[in-house]
């Protein structure tokens, strides 16, 4: 099967692991990508560390002596050149001014081109720092943990290669080529849904451990034999989790029938439940609360992942031989699965200029067919394109808010009643504020799914959709009468983009599961430690990561839809995407690259010889770059009110993301509002 960035040539030229893992993402999309070597820039935390990983799956060619003439008539006949111009070395910044004019440049740094820190060369871990990040991570009466895991660069990655695809759509439908930017320190920012609402109702938010800002009961648990997370967010697991461990009392109280209360009282809820946990082994916990419907899982440890059984069931993990030594590496699969079409796992890493020759042929049969520029449309990559979103918590509504912001009409199908979501503390204007951050510009309807009128309703939209996304329990649409063969016999052109967490075609397909639970079981945990106690990374690190894998895949099915004229339908799986975000632990013990002191104003975090001040949440969000980058700003007016809003990561310079109102009441469907979707009235 044809992949939908096969004829699409990329030059990777940027040193930061964002720029190898977004070559790493296009490559799995078809795309034939050149990883150029030599002349590096020396940072330490730049990709060559984990060389093996990023030149995975594309073709070697290195910056030599006799290679300029070669290596200029790649860069003029490149679709793609991607660079990360605050750490690369000066060779490579020159290579990049040689991209062609129908090129489309993506660059991934730190901070973006505004000042104060435009072109400071910062690492992952400097920029959680310098984010409000880092100081969520860690246990409530301990200082903030600094985790391996190289998260933003991920995040950036994923925030990239998306860029990446919305340039192409502009470009193929238009013929204007555009430059893609995505700061680190922006993907910081869109991280903290569930800690910038604290400070904008006036609070001060605190680290968590293993706990929620927002939800209880969520925390992990001692064992007889080990640590367990368990994450229970709905009212009706609130009270089968209090009947399990036999405190039917607590879910009796008052006081604790909602989740703002049950916040308020998170410690005695804690000892609670894991006085009941220490009288079990760990196998036996995570059986009885997910036999509860309720999510718990175990600490993956992250070089036993490919021993994970769903990861191995999935096959998201691959076996190659590394170059230098001969020995075998472990590399992720593609978290892009679909059909009739997945994204492409990496078969070998090359040796170094291992490609010389093949680069050369294949530039000599694409000679001429690069894109001419032409002028830019004055509407939006995603004109046009309507979706359908059943999405609750995280990552659906995320990847709803990113197509919309491209112009998108995305539709939002609440329940009866509306979304839980909407009554999370705190809240502005009697909504939740990290409802408002996730759900911006898109129009919101009440159906029930499980009704005659309602299945109908829902068909009919159906049938105009471009893209459906949902994030329900696998299985869950199957049951209300739309299963995957249905969706294809209503409309053979639909996307269908359902995002869960451990996959539909899954060992785990009837767990529940939250992000936390994911961390845990997807070796994340593993790599952000404090004294030896696993713990999760401050943010949903898994909602948002596969909130971003929903927005890529997308954009891909969407270029394959415009050559093919089909659909396609995905299994994405939260604990694949986690399962990347760590995939720089699986082949050694990883260890967080710098030191955390205390001083009298807090704390500093220092990484290569240079300290950084570990900001606060506030700090953050009032610093000047945050100001001056516009990522936290006030909505347009609706209903006479507004709210605070997140601007995107992903920066085009010619169609650039237009985020601008608050969602508003899920709409009945009335004839009035069925004449407005295109759709039959049902009464």
């Amino acid at each position: 099967m044809t992949l939908p960035l096969s004829d699409v040539l990329v030059v990777e030229i940027g040193e930061r692991l964002g720029a190898g893992l977004c070559g790493g993402l296009l490559a799995q999309l078809g795309a034939d990508v050149v990883f150029l070597e030599g002349k590096a820039c020396g940072a330490p935390f730049a990709k060559w560390r984990h060389r093996t990983l990023m030149a995975a799956g594309k073709l070697s060619c290195e910056i030599g002596a006799g290679r300029k003439a070669a290596i200029d008539a790649l860069l003029a006949e490149a679709d793609i050149v991607i660079t990360s111009s605050d750490l690369d070395s000066a060779r490579r910044r020159q290579l990049a001014a040689g991209a062609g004019e129908a090129a489309i440049t993506c660059d991934i740094t730190a901070f973006g081109d505004d000042a104060p820190h435009a072109g400071h060369a910062y690492s992952d871990a400097m920029v959680q720092a310098r984010s409000g990040l880092m100081v969520m991570t860690g246990e409530t009466d301990g200082p903030p943990a600094v985790s391996a895991v190289p998260l933003l660069e991920n995040s950036a990655a994923l925030y990239a290669a998306a860029g990446i695809l919305l340039a192409l759509r502009v470009r193929r439908l238009h013929g204007a080529a555009q430059s893609v930017a995505v700061a680190l320190y922006d993907c910081a920012l869109n991280f903290m849904t569930t800690f910038l609402p604290v400070h904008y109702d006036g609070g001060v938010p605190r680290r968590l451990g293993n706990g929620h800002a927002l939800v209880v009961p969520w925390n992990s648990f001692e064992t007889h034999d080990g640590m367990v997370q368990i994450c229970g967010a709905t009212e009706r697991q609130w009270q089968d989790l209090c009947r399990l461990i036999g405190r039917p009392d607590l879910g009796a109280r008052t006081e604790l029938a909602h989740v703002a209360g049950r916040v308020a009282h998170r410690d005695e809820i804690d000892d609670a439940i894991e006085a009941w946990t220490r009288t079990l082994t760990k196998a036996d916990c995570v059986d009885r609360v997910n036999g509860a419907n309720i999510a718990c899982g175990d600490v993956l440890i992250a070089r036993e992942t490919a021993r994970e059984p769903n990861l191995r069931h999935r096959a998201m993990v691959r076996r190659i031989e590394d170059p230098d030594t001969g020995a075998e590496a472990l590399v992720p699969a593609s978290p892009i699965r679909g059909a009739p079409w997945s994204g492409r796992a990496p078969a070998r890493c090359p040796p170094v200029d291992a490609d010389y020759i093949k680069v050369a042929r294949l530039l000599k049969s694409r000679k001429g067919q690069s894109t001419r520029p032409g002028i830019p449309s004055p509407g939006r990559p995603l004109d046009g394109i309507r979706v359908l979103e059943i999405g609750q918590f995280t990552n659906a509504p995320l990847t709803g808010k990113a197509l919309a912001s491209f112009g998108a009409e995305v539709i939002k199908i609440e329940p009866p009643g509306g979304d839980a979501g909407r009554g999370w503390a705190p809240n502005l204007h009697g909504v939740s504020y990290y409802f408002m951050f996730t759900n911006s510009d898109k129009l919101s309807i009440e159906i029930d799914l499980a009704s005659a009128a309602g299945a109908g309703h829902f068909r009919d939209l159906l049938k105009s959709a471009d893209v459906l996304l949902e994030n329900m329990k696998p299985g869950s649409l199957t049951r209300l009468g739309f299963s995957p063969e249905a969706l294809e016999d209503i409309n053979p052109r639909l996307i269908y983009c359902p995002i869960s967490g451990f996959g539909s075609d899954s060992l785990y397909a009837d767990r529940p599961a939250f992000d936390t639970v994911v961390q845990a079981m997807s070796g994340i945990m593993d790599l952000t430690r404090h004294d030896g106690r696993p713990l999760k990374c401050g943010p949903s690190v898994c909602d948002v990561g596969g909130g971003q894998l929903g927005l890529v895949a997308i954009l891909a099915a969407l270029a394959q839809r415009d050559e093919t004229g089909e659909g396609t339908r995905f299994d994405l799986s939260m604990q694949d995407i986690g399962a990347v975000f760590a995939q720089t632990g699986w082949a050694e013990p990883s260890e967080a690259p710098g030191s955390l002191t205390r001083n009298e104003d807090g704390y500093i975090y220092a990484e290569c010889g240079e300290a950084v001040p570990v900001l606060t949440i506030a700090q953050a969000a009032e610093s000047e770059l945050t100001r001056r980058r516009g990522l936290v700003f006030d909505s347009a007016p609706r209903d006479g009110k507004t709210w605070p809003l997140l601007r995107s990561p992903i920066h085009l310079s010619r169609t650039p993301a237009d985020i601008r109102l608050p969602i508003g009441r899920p709409e009945k469907l009335t004839r009035k509002m069925c004449k407005k979707l295109g759709i039959p009235h049902r009464p």
